[in-house]
């Protein structure tokens, strides 16, 4: 059998069958690493869903990885790191208000370059601290629904105007649905910032990212 008859085979086999086994193999993994996680560092049980379960985390890496200015990116409610660590970025900030979490997110950022870690982590609470620095790309994602519309309003202009670079982007996910504590105006939010919105994906129970691109 020639070589392109084995590649177009072997391509067949992880479009088929052959690949959804593989596929639900690769969540079992990462479950029971979570699982293993969680019982080590003990931290919160919603952390437990994996990065492969959330089709907006996976939108958001993608994303962030194609700007061409990648030299910093924080993340706020960063919890095990899912999007973080895969964006490639010269420097990578994870700020959570849950130390376990953090601990567990330095535990793999380490496991996985042999030791070294490349994330900078600080507990840190959004409600009483301002961020320290400027970036290319800040992400919240999947808690700002817990944040008052009038707290959350203050703090996205300090983030823009304070922390994020002329030409950065602010990425956050907003969710219309009745269930959750809050629901977000994106209208709201970008009133009187120097701002472009993009929408960057809608996904079910209502949610939709979104970046807020800094202009001046």
């Amino acid at each position: 059998m020639s070589s392109e008859k084995i590649m177009l085979f072997i391509e067949t086999l992880k479009s088929g069958s052959m690949g959804y086994l593989i596929r639900k193999s690769r969540l079992f993994v990462y479950k029971r690493f979570n699982f293993g996680l969680r019982w080590i560092f003990r931290f919160d049980r919603w952390h437990l869903v994996t990065f492969y379960e959330r089709p907006y985390a996976i939108d958001i890496v993608k994303y962030v990885n194609e700007r061409s200015s990648r030299s910093s990116v924080l993340e706020i409610g960063s919890g095990l790191g899912d999007i973080l660590r895969r964006s490639d970025y010269a420097s990578k900030v994870a700020l959570d208000r849950e130390k376990e979490v953090l601990s567990a997110l330095v535990f793999i950022s380490r496991l996985k370059n042999f030791g070294v870690n490349p994330v900078k982590v600080a507990v840190f609470d959004f409600l009483a601290e301002k961020v320290i620095g400027s970036y290319d790309v800040i992400i919240m994602c999947n808690w700002i629904h817990n944040i008052s519309p009038m707290v959350l309003k203050e703090k996205v202009d300090s983030l823009v105007q304070s922390n994020l670079k002329i030409g950065g982007e602010l990425v956050f996910d907003v969710v219309d649905n009745e269930s959750y504590q809050f629901n977000h105006s994106v209208e709201s939010l970008q009133r009187d910032l120097p701002v472009k919105v993009k929408v960057l994906g809608k996904y079910e129970f209502g949610r939709q990212v979104f970046s807020f691109t800094r202009l001046s």
